[in-house]
């Protein structure tokens, strides 16, 4: 049977329910927000970032759609984002995105998580 798409009017009905599984909240909110999740990884995951963000060069900074590090407009030693994070810090891959913990998540509101760890298994 395939579910109903998603109205505004069904988004708001399903945020006034208290949502039972994370993939309704997904579907509700566009998002899933886990506060502590990735708690004991997070001293590394700053200091890692620290260290990639002391080494941030003019010929890395780009706009919001290139790769590299955006900075703010209203001051260029403030970074927004990092564009294709990985490029500057591989690590990231292993410390977030095949984080176990990520991939549950991810396994419980999409099939994206799923695929990662097949893909893992191969490598």
């Amino acid at each position: 049977m395939a579910s109903k798409p998603l109205t505004t009017h069904r988004i708001h009905s399903l945020r006034k329910k208290k949502m039972p599984c994370l993939k309704d909240r997904f579907l509700a909110d566009g998002c899933v927000i886990l506060p502590g999740l990735l708690a004991e990884e997070t001293p590394t995951l700053i200091s890692k970032l620290n260290e990639v963000m002391s080494n941030v060069q003019e010929k890395d900074k780009g706009d919001w759609n290139s790769t590299g590090f955006v900075m703010s407009p209203s001051d260029r030693n403030v970074v927004q984002k990092i564009q294709s994070v990985g490029l500057y810090f591989p690590e990231v891959c292993d410390l977030v995105f095949r984080n176990d913990k990520v991939q549950k998540v991810l396994e419980e509101i999409t099939d994206v998580g799923t695929q990662v760890r097949a893909t893992m298994r191969r490598e």
